[in-house]
């Protein structure tokens, strides 16, 4: 069967503050380990053939700890840039290597220019993220992570495949195959650290489930 498995990584320290993460390298929580551990006995017993991570650290790590155990052999490949986090201007790239505008590393959504820690989902949520200072906007996020799931799709052949990344890119990926506008399957979904949103690609693209927590029960 062909089939992408969505997850949203695991927990990190920002969840819990509801600050917006962007490219920042924020580690999982010990909730978050003990998630993605979860997830990865769900994804042997679905039998997955190969995991793709976004290249930011939560869900490198995400993807390494849902990987660990007896049965560890699904193929592990980083996805680059198409499933990563809306980025700020002023942050670093992936691992924080260095500023992409001049800024700081990694900062906070007061040190970004805010008033005060804003939630991913609700910038999200906003059509025109120009109040935002230094964020992507939707639109080009979007286009990045539609060529990505694309791009994925041609890939899969009679295999399984697990795409860790993050709550934005997942909405985005989702509103490709179902063609709902992102502002508003926004406003009524906020993806949950390590659920599992199903697409069967067999043919035409279809969502299966959506956002299944059953397994961190």
């Amino acid at each position: 069967m062909n089939r992408v498995l969505f997850v949203r990584h695991g927990e990190t320290t920002w969840n819990r503050e509801s600050r917006i993460q962007g490219w920042a390298s924020t580690p999982l929580t010990g909730r978050g380990r003990d998630q993605a551990r979860a997830t990865g006995r769900l994804l042997r017993a679905a039998g997955v053939d190969r995991v793709v991570a976004s290249d930011l650290q939560r869900a490198r790590e995400t993807a390494r700890l849902l990987r660990e155990g007896p049965q560890r052999s699904a193929r592990y490949g980083e996805g680059g840039d198409a499933g990563r986090a809306r980025g700020r201007g002023d942050e670093g790239g992936p691992g924080n290597e260095g500023p992409r505008g001049g800024g700081a590393d990694a900062v906070g959504a007061d040190a970004a220019g805010l008033d005060a820690p804003l939630s991913f989902d609700r910038a999200w949520r906003e059509r025109d993220l120009g109040e935002f200072q230094g964020l992507d906007r939707s639109a080009v996020v979007c286009q990045r992570v539609t060529a990505g799931w694309e791009s994925l799709r041609s890939a899969v052949d009679r295999e399984t495949v697990a795409v860790v990344t993050h709550g934005g890119p997942l909405r985005a990926a989702v509103a490709a195959v179902t063609g709902l506008d992102v502002p508003t399957l926004a406003r009524e979904w906020s993806p949950s650290n390590c659920g599992v949103t199903e697409v069967d690609v067999s043919g035409t693209p279809e969502v299966v489930r959506r956002d299944d927590t059953s397994h961190l029960e």
